[in-house]
């Protein structure tokens, strides 16, 4: 029975896996910018599979059978899915830091564009002025054009980034009309200020209620013990004099 529960193990770590085969250097050059940021960011690769197998070993061991097998195997399941959508506190920072940075990247984009700059070279010069992951996204997309790549193309493996996609589908929408891309940058820029104001307030709201949590934990045992509990006392023992 061992060894078949080592034999399943081993085949679901092939099926957990991921499957990546035939890719070009161009294609692995392109993910370059969305490795650390794209759908597929988080806990790396081997420690989700290694934890799901554990889970599944673990399980099948202590049921045993069939049972523990299936069991153990849906668990082990579960948890890749689970792990892979949790996100490391870096990968957090990072996000977080290209949405800060990208509203006065966009302003800068526009102000290039509208002097009559190249878009290659306004990602060059905007790159330049910047410090940070959205930089490197910048740099990634202006050498994969100076490679070749169309304009589209080059901004497509970031088409579901949580804070490029906008700017992706505008640049595929406008690639060849400077004055109308500045239009969609600068409308983007205002759009990502007036979001990071929202998402400032909410935080700021969230934070209150999580300062007032401690205070209400201790409030509510001295209530009861204070308020409801002589109350509950004294009903009860007029009730029970009565009888």
């Amino acid at each position: 029975m061992t060894a078949s529960i080592l034999v399943l193990a081993a085949l679901g770590l092939v099926l957990l896996g991921p499957h990546r085969t035939g890719q070009s250097p161009l294609a692995n050059s392109r993910r370059a910018g969305t490795a650390t940021t794209g759908p597929h960011a988080g806990i790396p690769t081997g420690a989700r599979l290694g934890a799901a197998l554990a889970a599944w070993l673990s399980i099948a061991i202590v049921l045993g059978g069939w049972p523990g097998i299936v069991l153990g195997g849906v668990t082990g399941v579960g948890a890749e899915r689970v792990l892979r959508r949790l996100e490391p506190a870096a990968v957090t920072r990072r996000r977080a830091r290209r949405a800060a940075d990208l509203p006065v990247a966009l302003d800068l984009l526009g102000v290039c564009l509208r002097a009559g700059t190249p878009l290659v070279a306004a990602f060059e010069i905007v790159s330049s002025a910047l410090q940070g992951p959205l930089a490197e996204d910048l740099r990634v997309v202006a050498a994969m054009q100076r490679l070749g790549a169309s304009t589209a193309a080059a901004w497509a493996d970031y088409a579901d980034d949580p804070v490029l996609a906008p700017t992706a589908a505008a640049v595929a929408r406008s690639a060849e009309s400077g004055s109308r891309l500045a239009e969609s940058f600068e409308r983007l820029a205002a759009d990502r200020r007036a979001e990071l104001v929202l998402d400032g307030e909410s935080r700021a709201r969230r934070a209150g209620v999580l300062a007032m949590a401690p205070l209400g934990l201790c409030f509510l045992p001295a209530f009861v013990c204070l308020g409801i509990v002589p109350l509950v006392l004294s009903i009860a023992t007029r009730v029970l004099g009565g009888v």
